[in-house]
């Protein structure tokens, strides 16, 4: 195992391919590392419930981390209880290698956050609604024609620790949703680099773990 890069903590996906190409995501968190190629992690909750994942069958597994993303694929040997909280042992079947992803878990989020428009000069107040790796959807109070870059100003919350994160974007579709001039506009980032990612997915995976724990009180 890297351990350099992948330690207790560690946020990760498993994704189960089905047989008729579909394929579903649980997301958990490594807790302990037995050995080289023995790891222990949180059974994935969805909606407050347990997933009881099949024994013996094989997912694809990506590590979310500080040094960027990793994946390897991982069979389910085992399942156990402790202290009232669900567990999964699985076994690692390839080498750990360090992986770029096109696609990324895309999380509903509301929060403030501003954008300069270069054709204006001026700096803006908008809402997302939802935001990935790759961008946002958000409410916005002027119509931004599709093609129109900003400049996205967000302050992400991890940890109690505050990064401000500012990545030129592009409008890839808007929409008027109001009289009152709002426009439901999605925005896909340009050249963003990975660091600015890992922070995003970091930020995703820290609101899924508090919500999942307001899920269980």
């Amino acid at each position: 195992m890297e351990e350099r890069t992948l330690n207790e903590g560690s946020k990760l996906e498993l994704i189960d391919h089905h047989r008729n190409g579909d394929k579903h995501t649980y997301y958990s968190v490594m807790t302990h590392i037995l050995d080289e190629s023995t790891f222990d992690a949180q059974a994935p909750l969805e909606k407050g419930i347990v997933m009881a994942l099949e024994m013996g069958r094989e997912y694809e597994c990506f590590f979310i981390t500080i040094y960027g993303l990793f994946r390897c694929q991982v069979r389910l040997q085992s399942r156990y209880v402790e202290g009232g909280l669900h567990f999964l042992r699985f076994k690692i079947l390839t080498a750990i290698v360090k992986r770029q992803r096109r696609g990324f878990f895309r999380m509903e989020a509301i929060f403030d956050f501003r954008y300069y428009n270069s054709m204006t000069n001026q700096w803006k107040e908008a809402t997302t609604q939802d935001i990935s790796g790759n961008g946002i959807k958000c409410i916005v109070h002027e119509e931004l024609s599709q093609g129109t870059r900003v400049m996205c100003e967000l302050q992400l919350e991890i940890e109690k620790k505050v990064y401000t994160v500012t990545n030129l974007a592009e409008v890839v579709e808007t929409a008027a949703i109001s009289l009152g001039r709002e426009y439901e506009t999605r925005l896909t980032f340009i050249d963003i680099s990975v660091p600015k990612q890992d922070i995003i997915i970091k930020y995703i995976y820290d609101e899924q773990r508090k919500r999942l724990k307001k899920e269980k009180e």
